[in-house]
């Protein structure tokens, strides 16, 4: 909120993916910007829309690894499309920091375009384990902020201890690579699994959703999962459209082939006894 309440301002444009993150679309609402929002899935409407006539300033905001998708956008023709119409690119690395990249810095620097997007943002509370969050850009939006963001100017400074423990998280996702290769192993792992046993599960990334399509379906099978051990949460509308009902599998680089084996033979077995309850 902080950044796009703050720094886009009445006659500028905030072009938001359909499918970001509500704390976006949120910040967006709260400025004083007109925002719209674009369906990565249609190539040709984010481009009209960056080549209206009227807005000052045009900014293109996207998450890097969609939260409940798995998926990515694709970075480089959203790079393409900033350099030609003179967009602002902001992109929002949740869930991407220290899992992707040589040195974790996210989906950017995994694809060789880091130099290339203008303010990212990096929440801190999923692979660094923290809270709060990162805005890094050129030195004149970072000033800005300090002295115009309210969200940033009128709350509670983190403590020591909490600005310690990232610096600490940060120095491991640098130097322990193999974190992140141990993460990708175990993300084809479950992957290939569920391929196997036909099930939907789009996206490539450690975000796993498991298509199911109604929402008493997926909360039957997430309870029937815990009772066997395994916490999946159920995902139901209106976080996710109507008949998109999923388990959201969130893989960790600590994670073991019995875990992940395991996961994937309790679900099979659920599903199976679910079709033979059907057929009775």
């Amino acid at each position: 909120e902080a950044l796009l309440r703050t720094l886009p301002e009445r006659g500028d444009l905030v072009l938001l993916d359909r499918m970001d993150h509500a704390s976006l679309i949120d910040g967006a609402t709260a400025g004083s910007a007109r925002f719209r929002r674009y369906d990565r899935s249609d190539r040709s409407r984010l481009e009209r829309l960056l080549a209206r006539e009227g807005p000052r300033r045009r900014y293109i905001v996207t998450e890097s690894v969609f939260s409940m998708d798995g998926d990515t956008p694709d970075l480089a023709r959203l790079v393409e499309l900033k350099r030609r119409h003179d967009a602002i690119l902001i992109l929002d690395e949740a869930h991407a920091i220290g899992c992707l990249g040589p040195t974790g810095a996210g989906l950017a620097e995994a694809a060789g375009l880091l130099d290339e997007i203008d303010i990212v943002v990096a929440p801190l509370g999923k692979a660094l384990a923290a809270s709060g969050a990162i805005v890094a850009g050129p030195r004149v939006v970072i000033d800005y902020l300090v002295n115009r963001a309210r969200a940033f100017i009128y709350t509670t400074a983190p403590p020591p201890a909490h600005c310690a423990a990232v610096l600490a998280a940060m120095d491991i996702v640098q130097t322990e690579p193999e974190r992140r290769h141990r993460l990708a192993r175990n993300t084809e792992r479950l992957r290939g699994r569920l391929a196997e046993m036909g099930l939907s599960a789009p996206g490539r990334m450690h975000i796993v959703p498991i298509l199911l399509g109604s929402a008493d379906r997926a909360v039957k099978i997430s309870r029937d999962l815990l009772d066997r051990g395994y916490f999946v949460a159920a995902i139901r509308p209106p976080t996710v459209p109507p008949g998109t009902a999923r388990l959201r599998v969130s893989v960790q680089a600590d994670h073991t082939d019995d875990q992940i084996d395991g996961l994937c033979d309790a679900l099979h077995k659920i599903v199976r006894e679910e079709g033979c309850a059907g057929s009775l």
